[in-house]
């Protein structure tokens, strides 16, 4: 009697060849490659989004810390191209680091050209909390709780300098944990330029420049942009920069 497995009878079945296999092995992979690229796509998109809507947040914020000041935040025209990486130490926290003044600046600790009282133009008040009088910052103009924060901790502080805490709205609300920037969905550091006090009348744009540097996370700082205000060219590592619109 012949065998099932070694003829064509009814029973039998055939075996699938290498050819077979490796053509259906290539179309699982193009599938898988396809919607990966769907996925990654959509992702990607969703993060550019989430940028787009927080740099509206922000400018929002601006505009009333506008209000409220007679004026934007001045911050200085720090060219460090490290100053996107949160994870970079060399930035100085006391010199013109523009993404710690306009944390700073929103939270409420920052005046628009640094109080001549103050030369750090810390903005502080006191109240009472709990019968002892405590210092309280000046009114927030965003909501914290909706933003990434750049954390430290005493370990990682920038030069050694003491990073500020969040302020709350409410003067018997206790500050939540230290932070330094306001980081957008790819974890680098929102960028703010306005004008300078060394030398305000250089700023040649109306309003200010608040900026993402996009998914590559990189972007160039030539001296018109940051003292100025004209902006990189749309290319190179620039090509996907994020602007709010002021």
């Amino acid at each position: 009697m012949s065998s099932p497995l070694t003829h064509g009878g009814r029973g039998a079945y055939k075996a699938f060849t290498l050819i077979e296999l490796l053509t259906v092995i290539a179309i699982i992979g193009v599938l898988a490659g396809i919607t990966f690229g769907v996925v990654q796509g959509v992702g990607g998109q969703a993060k550019i989004n989430r940028a787009t809507t927080e740099l509206s947040a922000l400018s929002t914020g601006l505009e009333e810390y506008k209000r409220f000041y007679g004026d934007y935040p001045w911050v200085g025209n720090d060219t460090n191209p490290n100053q996107l990486d949160p994870k970079d130490t060399s930035i100085s926290l006391t010199g013109n680091d523009r993404a710690y003044h306009l944390f700073r600046s929103l939270g409420g600790r920052l005046a628009p050209k640094r109080l001549a009282s103050n030369n750090n133009g810390i903005v502080q008040r006191q109240v009472d909390r709990d019968g002892a009088r405590v210092d309280k910052y000046n009114r927030a103009f965003i909501d914290f709780a909706l933003f990434q924060l750049e954390r430290s901790k005493d370990s990682d502080r920038p030069n050694g300098i003491a990073p500020l805490p969040v302020p709350a709205t409410a003067v018997n609300t206790p500050d939540p944990d230290f932070a330094n920037a306001l980081l957008d969905p790819w974890g680098n550091r929102y960028l703010y330029y306005y004008k300078s006090t060394a030398t305000p009348n250089a700023w040649n744009r109306s309003g200010y420049v608040l900026m993402s540097a996009g998914p590559d996370g990189q972007a160039t700082f030539p001296s018109t942009f940051t003292s100025q205000g004209t902006l990189p060219p749309s290319t190179g590592v620039d090509a996907d920069n994020i602007y709010a619109q002021p």
